[in-house]
């Protein structure tokens, strides 16, 4: 297989000699080639996008094998998607099994509708807002970082409960 010049084309040429002479035939890869940097391209722009945004990002496929995942979600499972693409994701994170994610991902699929919910992910050790997106080929998913904000919740939780026993204890003395 090569680009002929003189045909301007990508061509596959087989040749197969026999003891009186020789056959060369020519099969035309000009459209499958362009096909090929199309859908390369096109997976190019697709990656980019999805290393731009700021959630971790893991696609699944229907066979719950990752297919993808950016870098945001390699940091915060410290794997990265070469060693993930390819493997099941509950062979990868057996414990997670039953739990709040596996019921999640589960119903997602089951339901074929977006599913969004908190929960702290004890691989990430973040307390993660995820928003599933399933399609008949598997499911999309988006984890966002609002460990900080739980933090000013439960620190805002804890202020009010102290100014709450302090209103108690006033009028217990009075």
């Amino acid at each position: 297989e090569d680009f002929s010049a003189a045909v301007n084309a990508w061509v596959q040429v087989g040749i197969y000699p026999s003891p009186t002479s020789i056959s060369v035939y020519f099969r035309d890869l000009t459209e499958q080639r362009k096909a090929e940097a199309a859908a390369q391209k096109n997976e190019e722009r697709y990656k980019t996008l999805v290393e731009r945004i700021s959630d971790g990002f893991i696609a699944l496929d229907a066979n719950w094998c990752f297919v993808y995942a950016n870098k945001i979600s390699e940091k915060m499972f410290g794997r990265t998607s070469e060693y993930l693409t390819g493997k099941n994701i509950w062979d990868v994170f057996p414990e997670a099994v039953g739990g709040t994610f596996y019921n999640a991902y589960q119903q997602a699929m089951d339901t074929q509708e977006r599913v969004e919910f908190i929960d702290f992910s004890p691989y990430a050790q973040l307390w993660l807002r995820t928003n599933i997106y399933p399609s008949p080929s598997g499911l999309t998913i988006y984890f966002n970082d609002i460990t900080e904000q739980k933090k000013a919740e439960e620190k805002a939780k804890q202020k009010e409960d102290a100014i709450h026993r302090s209103n108690e204890t006033r009028k217990l003395i009075m």
